[in-house]
C-alpha cells in the first residue's frame, strides 16, 4: 500500500 507522501505519522513518512 503505497500511498502519497503524506508526513503525517513517522511510519507512514518511512512507507514514502
Amino acid at each position: 500500500m503505497r500511498r502519497r507522501c503524506t508526513g503525517r505519522s513517522k511510519i507512514m513518512r518511512r512507507l514514502c
